[in-house]
């Protein structure tokens, strides 16, 4: 099997970083998953550095509260198989132990009303397509990392929404971005008011 390079992107002083906790559980042979914990202050940075040193031909997105589901990496490699195929995605989903105030944040990020079609990075809409930036997100989302490489990674300068102009390079390029619903990645919505209203204005 090819090997995975997931990246996870963690502030310095993070001890627990959760997504560790499910990236050791997917259902992919262990010696073909590398795993980088891509420490810093600036996310979309750290991810640029954290490629460059990967050994992974396919590099595995997440952000450090992201709890991707067991068969994930399986569906990726079904995915990659076909060669057109440079990035793939789903949506990061409210886990349903979380506080009724997140779970509130997350019925407002599925709702067509407030999102549109972005909804689709909060909730599983529809079935597997190829799609285009609104329906992607960074926190759960898998590239090839040479294509990843060949557009420059990403611009540091567009952060918190660096994903959009690579996602839009690649489909310039004609290469083929997927969305699957069943990709899934399980993470909390914003803790406060005040973080979700600021995740609004950026």
């Amino acid at each position: 099997m090819p090997i995975v390079t997931v990246i996870i992107a963690a502030p310095p002083d993070m001890a627990d970083v959760k997504a560790m906790v499910a990236v050791r559980q997917l259902d992919y042979p262990p010696s073909a998953i590398e795993i980088i914990i891509a420490r810093g202050r600036q996310p979309s940075g750290q991810r640029n550095e954290a490629v460059k040193v990967a050994r992974g031909e396919w590099i595995y997105f997440l952000d450090d509260d992201s709890m991707p589901v067991r068969d994930n990496l399986r569906r990726l490699a079904n995915y990659f198989s076909d060669a057109n195929v440079a990035m793939v995605g789903g949506p990061n989903i409210c886990p349903p132990d979380a506080p009724a105030l997140e779970k509130t944040f997350a019925v407002l990020f599925s709702s067509w009303l407030a999102f549109g079609p972005s909804r689709a990075r909060y909730t599983p809409v529809g079935v597997v397509r190829d799609t285009g930036e609104k329906e992607l997100i960074l926190c759960n989302l898998a590239v090839r990392r040479s294509e990843f490489l060949e557009l420059g990674g990403f611009n540091e300068a567009l952060y918190p929404n660096e994903e959009n102009a690579l996602m839009d390079g690649l489909q310039q390029k004609n290469r083929r971005l997927v969305y699957d619903p069943q990709f899934v990645a399980r993470r909390r919505p914003r803790r406060t008011l005040i973080a979700f209203f600021k995740m609004l204005k950026n």
